[in-house]
């Protein structure tokens, strides 16, 4: 009858309680990373060990290595979290310059600002009652929000709904042919007013654009 290999049973039990250890400490809100994986094994394991006792103590040191690689990969994914944290810390606290900032062109064409369609509304057929309507209109058909300026601003020669609308008011060529016909709907101003006859020939209302609250209470 054979007797219990106490030394492979004392290298196994350490291999558990040692793994649990680490499993611990990789749950802890900043992870402890292990040194590497050439881990110190008990002093009673001499270099006379059998073929099998020397593949498991290569397996122990193997499955320490990839606890040490993930934990380091864990500590890495933190602190870079960190950094970005610290980063919006910083633009967050930038105190707001007096100065406006430009916005970025998001893409070829000309674009104004919301206080420079304000200034050719001011300049066109809209009245002033309705300056802030026809903005938010706006807003939705030939407008892009701006994460710089932290405001919207407005494509003067749009085109839309497969080359059919164009401009501030994205108006339609082919419901308004008369209109691409008198005015330059590329031209902010003459835009404005086209879109003006338009919101006058629909019985003052803004139904003719699908972004006015008109237009979706009617769907």
């Amino acid at each position: 009858m054979h007797g219990v290999d106490f030394k492979r049973v004392g290298i196994l039990l350490y291999a558990v309680v040692f793994l649990s250890y680490i499993a611990y400490l990789a749950e802890q809100s900043v992870p402890t990373i292990v040194e590497p994986p050439r881990y110190p094994l008990p002093a009673d394991v001499g270099d006379g060990l059998a073929r099998s006792d020397q593949e498991l103590k290569e397996l122990f040191r193997h499955a320490l290595a990839v606890r040490y690689e993930e934990q380091k990969r864990q500590w890495n994914l933190e602190q870079r979290a960190n950094e970005i944290r610290e980063q919006d810390a910083l633009l967050l606290n930038v105190e707001e310059s007096s100065v406006e900032i430009a916005p970025v062109i998001p893409s070829a064409g000309v674009w104004i600002t919301r206080a420079q369609l304000q200034e050719y509304l001011t300049q066109s057929d809209w009245p002033d009652t309705l300056h802030t309507r026809f903005i938010n209109v706006a807003s939705c058909e030939s407008g892009q929000y701006d994460y710089v300026s932290e405001s919207y601003i407005y494509k003067v020669n749009a085109i839309g709904d497969g080359g059919l609308a164009y401009g501030l008011g994205q108006v339609r060529i082919d419901y308004h042919p008369e209109k691409a016909a008198r005015y330059d709907l590329h031209d902010a101003l003459q835009n404005l007013n086209a879109s003006y006859e338009i919101y006058l020939e629909a019985g003052n209302s803004f139904l003719p654009w699908s972004c006015s609250s008109e237009f979706i209470g009617r769907r």
